[in-house]
């Protein structure tokens, strides 16, 4: 390309003796047009859709247990609605220190796939060390 903008301005100063030479300077003014038409489509970013969400530098891409994708300490970048509520409570479990923390996850998980398979796609899941720990069972929209 570099060689197009060294070239193409030699043709500009000595000018065209004949149609060969004008036609070669339409040519390499078409090529041009082409590379800077292809270099702006290269540098716009992809349009923001429902199915795409904006990328961060925090946005990830989420595990998949039992059906459900898992937020730990995190939320869906996507639009979201809350099907259910889940607590350590209904699974007869005191908070996360008194068991491991995978323990804990996969005994929420099947409760989840008992109540809500089929239902939900994901579930956001709030420890609370002392406390209750519940996760919320959601649905995309």
């Amino acid at each position: 390309m570099k060689l197009l903008f060294i070239i193409y301005p030699l043709f500009l100063v000595f000018g065209c003796s004949d149609k060969n030479q004008q036609q070669k300077i339409d040519q390499l003014e078409q090529t041009v047009q082409d590379l800077k038409a292809q270099k702006q489509l290269v540098s716009q970013p992809p349009a923001n859709t429902s199915q795409s969400p904006p990328i961060s530098d925090a946005t990830c891409q989420a595990t998949k247990k039992g059906g459900f994708y898992l937020f730990v300490d995190a939320l869906p970048v996507r639009k979201y609605n809350l099907v259910g509520v889940i607590s350590s409570e209904e699974l007869g479990l005191n908070s996360l220190g008194r068991q491991q923390y995978t323990d804990l996850r996969d005994k929420f998980i099947d409760k989840a796939v008992q109540q809500y398979s089929g239902q939900a796609d994901g579930l956001i899941f709030n420890f609370c060390a002392g406390c209750i720990d519940k996760v919320n069972v959601i649905k995309f929209e």
